[in-house]
């Protein structure tokens, strides 16, 4: 798990728009990326 930001998580990934990022997530995912990071985190523990 990377505690790295979501923007720097975007960047990373070639992101320019950290909301293009987030939109993409979330059709993917099916939830935005904080939420997914918030729920991994929480059942890891």
């Amino acid at each position: 798990h990377s505690d790295a930001s979501i923007e720097r998580i975007a960047e990373r990934l070639g992101y320019r728009d950290t909301s293009n990022f987030s939109r993409t997530f979330r059709r993917w995912a099916g939830t935005t990326p904080s939420l997914w990071r918030e729920q991994v985190r929480g059942n890891s523990e």
